[in-house]
């Protein structure tokens, strides 16, 4: 999933270059590679605009692109992609306790376009936000909550030509497309303690608000012509479609892995096999024997790509 929005960014770097040719901050024809390098995301509230670096995060690609001889209007779809988790006890350590944290999914499809008169670039994206929260308030409460869904993201405008947006810079191989006017629900939360967590949530983060934040930034660095051995391609001969490496061997990932009706004790062993770690444990009334015991779920869900060692909460059933 990180490989889609890595390549909505080299696109989005790309389609700047293509729609710029004519001046002097245009990518010449030919090819390159793109890396997000950081996500910017604000809500509101206690949750100001915050730089997640994601120059540790293991498995990010490498993507090639290449900018052809004559320009043309790009429009390109991609997948999904999970952000890795912002610490909220950071952010508020008064509010919320160890292992709270809000992850941001991009949902599919990624859309990019590029104006080639312009230069103007922008893409349309839709996602939600989900919050695990500890010790709301120090009643010793924990809850998981929910920003916009699967089934009713929310919708992301982001451009070159918005505030805090920057076009490519040869100079620097920096650029960013951004939406400081994202409108983003109010929140639900799957306890919701005594009718407190809502309220709290919404006041913390601001919400609901029409000027949430997301920037999306990323380097590009042009890719020398080379002959290849061996039968290894060229710079000539990569596509959008294939991975550039470096020749090292992968760093490690937490991927989380299926957990729903295992046991808790079988679902720790699971997440360290999958170089995870377990986050907070919250038992809800299972509504059955069956069910008491085991996992209902996991935030973030099954398959989400993370750095090495992150935390994985679970909702275990409990006898009702």
């Amino acid at each position: 999933m990180r490989k889609s929005i890595l390549a909505l960014s080299a696109t989005l770097a790309a389609s700047c270059a293509i729609a710029t040719a004519a001046s002097a901050d245009a990518l010449a024809p030919g090819n390159y590679t793109a890396q997000l390098t950081s996500v910017t995301i604000g809500t509101g509230g206690v949750l100001a605009p915050r730089e997640l670096p994601l120059g540790g995060v293991s498995g990010l690609p490498v993507v090639p692109f290449t900018v052809p001889s004559n320009p043309a209007p790009v429009s390109v779809s991609f997948g999904s992609l999970t952000i890795p988790p912002i610490d909220l006890y950071t952010v508020a350590p008064s509010q919320v306790g160890p292992g709270s944290t809000l992850t941001l999914t991009l949902t599919g499809p990624l859309t990019a376009s590029a104006d080639p008169t312009t230069g103007s670039v922008s893409a349309h994206v839709a996602g939600y936000m989900d919050a695990t929260l500890n010790n709301i308030a120090s009643l010793g409460q924990s809850d998981t909550c929910h920003l916009g869904s699967p089934a009713s993201p929310i919708d992301i405008d982001v451009s070159t030509a918005n505030p805090n947006g920057q076009p490519y810079s040869p100079a620097t191989g920096v650029m960013k497309v951004a939406d400081d006017a994202v409108s983003i629900p109010a929140a639900t939360c799957d306890g919701n303690f005594l009718g407190l967590v809502v309220p709290f949530l919404n006041t913390f983060a601001g919400l609901p608000t029409t000027s949430g934040e997301l920037v999306l930034s990323g380097v590009i660095k042009p890719v020398p012509a080379s002959t290849g051995q061996g039968g290894q391609q060229t710079g000539q001969q990569q596509t959008a479609g294939q991975q550039q490496t470096s020749g090292q061997a992968p760093s490690k990932q937490c991927v989380v892995p299926k957990l729903k009706g295992k046991k808790l004790g079988a679902a720790k062993k699971a997440l360290k096999n999958a170089n995870c770690r377990l986050g907070t444990v919250t038992k809800k009334k299972a509504g059955g024997k069956k069910g008491a015991g085991k996992v209902r779920g996991s935030n973030p869900k099954a398959g989400t790509k993370l750095p090495a060692g992150s935390k994985v909460s679970l909702v275990v059933g409990k006898k009702g």
